[in-house]
């Protein structure tokens, strides 16, 4: 099986912000996932300069999209729920509760801001279940 909301939805219906996915409506979150997805790929295809700044190797892959269980490592179909989640409640579109979801007053957004934290960073959740232990380190190299 693959990504999908309704496995999303089973995801969280457990979890600690089990509310908070719920009042979100659903449009939101499949745009969420499809966001999230193509966040942690484009992770994964950044090339690893490690060895040599003037010759990345290119160490890219395609997210895995098959479910896993509890034995499986990484998860990445869990990563991709995190993610989800994490860009619904730090997106700026959403900032004073236009829409369905949870409803931001104006000093939550100006935290949001303050922290660095956007709907593009990857929240520590879907780090673990990439198996990323560590934060990536991203070199601009310049002559």
């Amino acid at each position: 099986m693959s990504i999908t909301a309704d496995l999303a939805n089973d995801y969280f219906e457990t979890h600690i912000e089990a509310q908070l996915w719920g009042s979100y409506d659903d449009d939101q979150r499949e745009n969420a996932i499809a966001f999230a997805k193509n966040r942690l790929q484009e992770e994964l295809s950044i090339p690893d300069y490690t060895d040599n700044l003037s010759s990345p190797a290119t160490q890219s892959r395609v997210l895995d999209e098959d479910t896993t269980t509890a034995t499986d490592w990484p998860r990445e179909d869990l990563a991709v729920y995190e993610q989800a989640l994490h860009s619904l409640l730090y997106s700026m579109s959403n900032p004073n509760g236009q829409r369905s979801g949870p409803k931001w007053m104006a000093a939550d957004v100006e935290q949001k801001r303050e922290e660095g934290m956007t709907a593009h960073t990857i929240c520590e959740r879907a780090k673990h279940y990439m198996g990323w232990n560590f934060r990536k380190l991203h070199i601009a190299y310049t002559r």
